[in-house]
């Protein structure tokens, strides 16, 4: 099989030979440039034996990449192709993408202007194969200008198909400012975001599984990371408030305490211990995404930092967002903003009058009663109390909006104070109205039964949750029949915002046909897209309705059990607010 003819540093060669000439748009989007597609080059064999495609010395072949075409072969250490009059329209981070391959593995440089400016080095690893294309990539800072670009082949023994040069604005999409899929190639999310390939870290070792991630769309990610006692990333960033998204999956050990390690931000420890198993419930190869908010960024570059506690530390991937802005296209269509003391609203929330362990083995019963849930100071206030009331140990409130205000696809906005302590579960979720709109075997005549698979078969989705043992930890989730925790595959998102007790936030969600996002103050930290495989993966087309509660103890709420020195507890409502384009 044939190997690669190398695109040049031209400053290392004896020999100086003029850039070839082709002449490229001014790059806006991604554009592919054909390796046969040189005017110039340098070769140290003479001969084209791959194939007719152009007169000289360059080995041009047929390829059997994806697409057809031709590449360029029979690449020997110090060759090179150059290409003239390289456009960029404005300085920048840009990315650069290769298509190679490489039975063994290879190094390629790049550089502009006859070797004026290093752009850096490209290492291909080994794919087994003539044939067996790969992408490499490389995110790299370019001046403004009309360049000179050259590709120098550092070592022989691989085969060059095409290059492209892109602007990083356009590939990092939206809000995101970098992204990058740790120990791995490039790779565009289901939500759309691109992680770069693995770039800006210092130390750690890379390591790839072809195992299945689950809990996640996109198992790919989490199959690649960087790990080690220490480690990390730096990027330069314009000054400003960021998110980080970290992307885990613990796929060596398999029990809590065996990993531990901590997370820094900008010099500042903002998780002293991850326990990748322990927050899995003690499942391994499982996503597990955890989101930052509030990182400041004041010197023109970020820092990110991974140390081992318990055995090494690891990420899978990372991204780096600015926050959420709504669009102005959201109109208010309805709202509860608990302006009036006493009872709550009648016309627009409804009471669950339930005994305790209806659901979930919780503690408390569910009252109408005062104690329970009032409007207070502009404020709806949810009560757990321990008071025997009608014989049972805790009373607390549920309220929903169900036949009141009903919802299908937009935005809801919750403002909100939650409770602390061990043994308090606070929630902001959403039901379908009709229950039964995906069910198999009940309806509405049957009722709801312990044979009943109207959940999950007919969807969930959790805008908030929070589990005192685990204060300052909030999770949203989507349950539905193909990703619920029975099979293992429930998809769950956790921010750390140690505050939630200590004032108000806002819990957010955007639900559309296609995904489902969810925030905390703009902080965007869970995101479910729309597979389009059927109900059992989107039961999410019917109208929802909004519930509020707090439980007392629970299968989750009571882990670490129920300390009962801390009541009553409450959860505070400033606000429920709903909108629609």
């Amino acid at each position: 099989m044939k190997k690669i003819k190398p695109i040049s540093q031209i400053h290392r060669l004896k020999v100086m030979l003029p850039y070839c000439f082709l002449v490229l748009p001014t790059l806006s989007f991604a554009d592919i440039y054909q390796a046969e597609d040189y005017t110039w080059s340098f070769d140290t064999t003479t001969g084209n034996s791959g194939g007719a495609y152009k007169t000289g010395d360059v080995d041009i072949q047929a390829t059997q990449d994806e697409g057809g075409g031709y590449n360029v072969g029979w690449i020997e250490k110090n060759e090179w192709l150059a290409y003239q009059n390289i456009k960029i329209a404005q300085s920048g981070n840009y990315i650069v993408n290769a298509r190679v391959a490489s039975p063994s593995g290879a190094t390629f440089s790049i550089d502009l202007n006859s070797g004026e400016t290093q752009l850096g080095s490209f290492e291909i690893p080994a794919t087994g194969s003539w044939d067996k294309w790969i992408t490499v990539t490389k995110t790299i800072y370019i001046e403004a200008g009309i360049h000179n670009l050259g590709v120098f082949a550092v070592t022989n023994g691989w085969n060059f198909n095409w290059i492209e040069i892109i602007p990083e604005a356009d590939i990092l999409n939206g809000e995101v400012v970098w992204a990058v899929n740790a120990g791995g190639n490039q790779y565009t999310a289901v939500d759309g975001t691109v992680y770069l390939a693995d770039e800006g870290f210092t130390a750690g070792t890379s390591a790839k599984t072809t195992q299945i991630i689950h809990a996640t769309q996109d198992s790919i990610l989490y199959q690649s990371e960087r790990w080690g006692n220490d480690f990390s990333y730096e990027k330069i960033l314009e000054n400003g408030t960021y998110q980080i998204n970290l992307r885990l999956a613990e796929t060596y050990w398999q029990s809590p305490n065996d990993r531990k390690f901590s997370f820094s931000a900008e010099g500042r420890e903002r998780l002293s211990s991850i326990d990748i198993v322990a927050e899995k419930g003690g499942r391994d190869h499982a996503a597990y995404d955890l989101s930052i908010p509030d990182v400041v960024v004041s010197d023109g570059k970020l820092n990110l930092n991974f140390k081992g506690i318990v055995d090494a530390a690891k990420i899978s991937a990372f991204a780096v967002r600015k926050s959420h802005m709504p669009e102005n296209e959201w109109q208010l269509i309805w709202q509860d903003e608990f302006n009036t003391n006493g009872a709550i609203d009648t016309t627009k929330w409804t009471h669950e009058l339930w005994v305790p362990g209806r659901v979930n083995n919780e503690w408390q019963r569910y009252t109408d009663r005062p104690e329970n849930s009032r409007v207070e100071n502009g404020k709806l206030v949810i009560e757990a109390r321990k008071d025997n009331y009608m014989g049972d140990e805790y009373s607390s409130a549920r309220i929903h909006s169900a036949n009141k205000a009903d919802f299908l696809y937009g935005r809801i906005e919750v403002s909100a104070k939650l409770p602390n302590g061990i043994g308090t579960w606070p929630a902001i979720w959403m039901m379908p109205t009709d229950v039964f709109s995906y069910a198999t075997t009940c309806d509405a005549q049957t009722g709801w039964d312990e044979d009943c698979d109207a959940w999950p078969n007919s969807g969930e989705i959790d805008i908030m949750e929070h589990v005192g043992y685990d204060t300052g930890k909030v999770h949203a989730t989507v349950h539905n029949l193909d990703g619920y925790w029975v099979n293992g595959e429930q998809i769950q998102g956790t921010v750390y915002q140690p505050a939630v007790d200590d004032g108000f936030h806002t819990y957010a969600l955007e639900w559309s046909p296609d995904r489902i996002d969810m925030f905390i103050d703009n902080t965007l930290y869970y995101t479910y897209v729309n597979p389009k495989t059927g109900w059992q993966a989107w039961p999410y087309d019917k109208p929802f309705h909004v519930i509020l509660n707090l439980v007392v103890g629970g299968d989750w709420g009571a882990v670490a059990g129920v300390d009962p020195d801390i009541w009553p507890q409450r959860m505070e409502v400033d606000y429920v607010r709903m909108y629609q384009k």
